[in-house]
């Protein structure tokens, strides 16, 4: 390192060089459904023999090192979880030759550690993850950093865990606001860090990274993007902020006489980013004015460039910034999380001391409280804990502010040239101008909802903004490009303090409390965070999981409304359940408790409910008489019911269910058993069908969830007692107050499980029955195991994998990117091609024995003594278009006689790469493999004939025979 600097050189050690390589090459290979062989979790928190057995892991069952980048942007483009989570884009850099540096320096350009293409190129690639699923509990990000740029295959010359791939630049973990996710708790600070904590100054620009890619070159970013060199961008001017960000620095180091060769020496050998804000209102205005000493850049960290962030202190970062010609941002450190409130209260009440204008908030930093303080505790780098306290005022108001003003002036492009007209026409004339109603009327066509604006100040906002549209457009000419924000506002408060502004104010005020405000008899008030009006429970799962049966059963304990999806019998039930859930949410005088009884089991059905709760939040007309509407708003709790469906193998989800609709016989309103002459359930394919389309909830990665308030996890294989208790004990934290006066012992709690299983349906809806179903002509036999096959087959490669054995697993690979496992899993015991083209009479016997065992299981339920054992293995085989695994019956009360029947090797396909491919493909594979096998043939390659196979631990489950259409 060279002399006068505050950095250390890096000098990697053996656990960062391979979490390194680990967390690129996870990057790499993420994808939702492959989790659980490719995902080891926070790489940064892996010790060595968990980083490891990762790597070997992933090197054996993924195959994309050898690909180049175009390569791998084609791989993921089809990868359509990854599309969900985590994007990624190449950027390609130009390298320069710098002459008047020294020879070992530029030399070192065209060493072997710089690959370079033909061009004189690098590739960097640049990941961008869900902003949303950082607030998982579990988030199943490899790394929380936000703005993340690597070099994968910076040496392919090296073996993945030797330093192959190279983390170029690094932002910060992503952190949140204090109060706004559990672990930003005031309480929980104080519980989960220590000393020292720093507070910086929060700038209100955009973020840049500035990090090396080579000794000698320099490389500067915003959060996601980079400028590219010409040839790549066919003459187009791209990544504006990273290229503003470049101007600015060139500025910055001519001031100090500092050459780019010399700071990327720097930060070259120190291996870190530097972490910057660009603050320049005459480019971007964001929502306060920027000081003129802060203009530029604002040196505000200093990251190491590993999984894990490990940052510099202010201290260091601010004598860098001095160095380097960089603004310093601002910093106080601090003994206590007391004195960080105090202080954060003073700065938001006083402004910053020695510092012009308005402060957005405070990013604090701390040290984890399990984490070694380091000897030099204000030089070095270490782990830090971030958070930020924005202020609410003004820079949350101004922002609102800001936004509002987007919306109407998108609305004024949308509608395009005769908005005006348009606008004229939606007018309501009999309203006084200036009023609350005559506001609220002109604001609706700017698509702007005031019931959302509660303060007085934000709605003058709106006045003036609507007038000031209609009257000065030219206000807003240069807000496409981000600028003329600050001078837009600027010119607000100078009207605000004008007479008329307060006579406005006093109009809006007066009719807030007149009885005819928004043609409601009662003023609205603001609906307070924390206090909900009504609570709805939203059951999610499948048929026969007990839904009706625990909402009868808490209805029997509490004062609460069950509305049942199964009772409407008109023929659009979606639109007509969510309208009953509406008028019980709306009465006012009836229960604060709802049960919302449906499957919801597709995201368009909690998606209705969650709009449903933001509809009536905001205010919604209620009155059958137009002369007697008015608005009501109350704010609701969704409550998700969540049955852990995913949890089971879909034969036992389909086995349980099935023997739970036979067993409640009649006592439903729609569904009930149908069973044909020889034995066929023909309610399992409706079951089947839901199956199917089930989308589990995620509160977390699915947009349609995130409305729901709370969660409940209930056992799909747990009886009404067990799960009544679940939820009774989650309600009493959730919503206490519907507890008063209520009876929780065991008495009482039995009772109600006793009552709600005696419950008997009202309403009997005609079933439909085709006569064509009174007698099934099933296709073939099989075994249905109870298996979850896709978790299974993962977890036999990837515990091979672990010995070392290198398998080519293409197929594998694209079997869980593509979901093409097979859904309902069976073993196949005799098809009617087979008996239709026998001449003998024993497989139609087999045929006639099939058909009685299904026939006998099919009326009777709950029957675990007939069910089969089975045995997987040790054959594992598979080509480019099909997978199958070698199985036999073991034993069973049938189990003899399959045997004797078939006197064959039986196989199980575990997956096909499209639905063209005829499952005998797979019995084919096997037979042809097996034979080959036992004739001992020398001469037969696998390799030759694209056939893989392994050899596999021998696993068991149970199953039963079923027939299938």
């Amino acid at each position: 390192m060279e002399s006068g600097s505050d950095l250390k050189s890096y000098d990697p050690d053996e656990l960062m060089v391979k979490r390194t390589d680990l967390l690129v090459q996870v990057l790499l290979n993420f994808d939702d459904s492959a989790q659980s062989t490719s995902n080891p979790g926070r790489v940064g928190r892996l010790d060595i023999s968990q980083v490891e057995d990762s790597l070997r892991r992933l090197s054996l069952t993924h195959s994309y090192n050898h690909l180049d980048a175009d390569d791998q942007v084609e791989r993921f483009a089809i990868d359509q979880n990854l599309s969900k989570l985590i994007r990624s884009r190449i950027f390609r850099i130009k390298l320069s030759k710098h002459d008047d540096d020294t020879n070992d320096i530029s030399n070192d350009i065209n060493s072997k550690n710089i690959p370079e293409d033909p061009n004189g190129s690098v590739s960097i690639r640049s990941w961008t993850m869900t902003e949303h699923v950082y607030r998982k509990d579990h988030c199943p990000f490899p790394t929380m950093a936000r703005g993340l740029f690597t070099h994968q295959n910076f040496r392919p010359d090296l073996g993945l865990g030797r330093g192959r791939h190279r983390i170029v630049a690094r932002g910060y973990d992503k952190f949140f606001n204090i109060d706004e996710v559990p672990s930003t708790k005031w309480d929980t600070l104080e519980k989960t860090t220590k000393a020292p904590y720093h507070l910086t100054l929060k700038a209100n620009g955009c973020i840049i990274f500035i990090a090396a890619i080579s000794p000698t070159e320099l490389i500067v970013t915003s959060k996601n993007a980079v400028i590219e060199s010409d040839q790549n961008t066919g003459g187009k001017t791209t990544a504006l902020h990273s290229q503003m960000g470049e101007r600015w620095l060139n500025r910055h180091l001519s001031s100090v006489g500092l050459k780019r060769t010399e700071l990327a020496k720097e930060l070259w050998e120190a291996n870190v980013t530097a972490v910057a804000e660009l603050t320049d209102d005459d480019f971007e205005e964001h929502v306060v004015r920027t000081p003129t000493s802060e203009v530029g850049l604002n040196l505000h960290g200093i990251n190491l460039n590993t999984p894990e962030l490990l940052t510099y202190p202010p201290q260091v970062v601010a004598k860098c910034a001095e160095r380097w010609g960089l603004h310093p941002i601002r910093f106080k450190s601090f003994d206590t999380i007391e004195e960080v409130r105090q202080q954060c209260s003073l700065i938001e009440k006083n402004g910053w001391d020695d510092r012009e204008g308005s402060v957005e908030g405070i990013v604090v930093r701390g040290t984890p409280i399990d984490v070694e303080p380091s000897i030099n505790i204000f030089k070095d780098p270490s782990a830090s804990i971030f958070w930020k306290v924005k202020f609410e005022e003004p820079y949350l108001l101004y922002r609102e502010w800001r936004e509002l003003t987007k919306t109407a002036l998108n609305v004024v492009d949308t509608v395009g040239p005769d908005w005006r007209s348009k606008f004229e026409s939606t007018l309501n004339t009999s309203k006084r101008v200036g009023s609350s109603a005559d506001l609220l009327s002109r604001a609706k066509f700017f698509k702007i909802n005031l019931q959302k604006h509660q303060s007085s100040e934000t709605r003058l906002y709106v006045h003036w903004l609507i007038q000031e549209i209609l009257e000065r457009p030219q206000t807003f000419e240069q807000w496409k490009d981000n600028r003329g924000i600050i001078r837009a506002r600027e010119s607000f408060l100078d009207w605000r303090s004008s007479v008329a502004a307060d006579e406005i104010l006093n109009k809006q005020a007066n009719v807030m409390t007149h009885p005819n405000h928004l043609g409601s008899k009662e003023a609205a008030p603001q609906i307070a965070s924390q206090s909900f009006d009504k609570t709805v429970l939203v059951p999610i799962g499948i048929p026969g999981c007990g839904k009706t049966t625990l909402a009868v059963a808490l209805s029997k304990l509490l004062r609460c409304d069950h509305t049942q999806s199964d009772n409407i019998t008109t023929r659009k039930t979606g639109p007509a359940f969510i309208e009953n859930v509406k008028s019980l949410i709306l009465n006012r005088v009836g229960p604060k408790l709802i049960i919302a009884d449906k499957n919801n089991h597709l995201k368009t059905h909690r998606e209705a409910l969650t709009n449903l709760s933001r509809e009536i939040r905001n205010g919604i007309q209620f009155g059958k008489s137009r002369d007697c509407r008015e608005i009501r708003r109350l704010n609701v709790r969704l409550v998700a019911l969540v049955w852990d469906i995913k949890s089971f193998p879909k034969a036992q989800l389909l086995q349980v269910s099935s023997d739970r609709i036979m067993k409640r016989g009649n006592n439903h309103q729609s569904l009930r058993p149908e069973i044909t002459e020889n034995g066929f359930r023909t309610h399992e394919s409706i079951l089947m069908k839901f199956l199917r389309d089930f989308q589990g909830f995620d509160k977390a990665l699915n947009r349609e969830d995130m409305g729901f308030n709370e969660v409940i996890k209930l056992n799909f294989l747990g009886t009404v007692e067990t799960n009544l208790k679940i939820m009774i004990d989650r309600l009493l934290k959730i919503c206490p107050e519907e507890f008063n006066d209520i009876k929780l012992d065991e008495k009482s709690i039995k009772n109600c499980v006793v009552e709600a299983l005696n419950y008997k349906v009202e309403l009997k809806k005609e079933m439909k029955v085709d006569n064509k179903k009174k007698m099934v002509r099933f296709r073939y036999f099989a075994v249905q195991p109870e298996l979850d096959l896709r978790s299974k087959i993962n977890q036999i490669f990837s515990s091979i994998a672990k010995d070392g054995t290198v398998m080519n697993l293409d197929l594998l690979n694209q079997l869980n990117s593509l979901n093409r496992f097979t859904f309902v899993p069976h073993i196949t015991l005799l098809h009617t091609n087979q008996v239709e083209e026998s001449s003998g009479d024993e497989l139609k016997k087999s045929w006639q024995f099939y058909e009685q065992v299904v026939s006998n299981s099919g009326k009777s339920y709950g029957d675990r003594e007939s069910l089969i054992r089975l045995e997987f293995g040790p054959n594992l085989v598979w080509n480019q278009r099909v997978m199958v695994v070698e199985a036999r019956v073991v034993d069973g009360t049938e189990g003899e006689q399959i045997r004797r029947a078939l006197g064959k090797p039986l196989h199980m396909t575990i997956g096909t790469i499209d639905e063209s491919i005829r499952p005998i493909e797979g019995k084919l594979l096997l037979e042809n493999f097996l034979c080959k096998k036992k004739e001992g043939n020398e001469k037969f390659d696998l390799k030759e004939n694209d056939i893989h196979q392994i050899c596999i631990e021998k696993f068991y489950c149970f199953g039963s025979i079923k027939g299938f259409e």
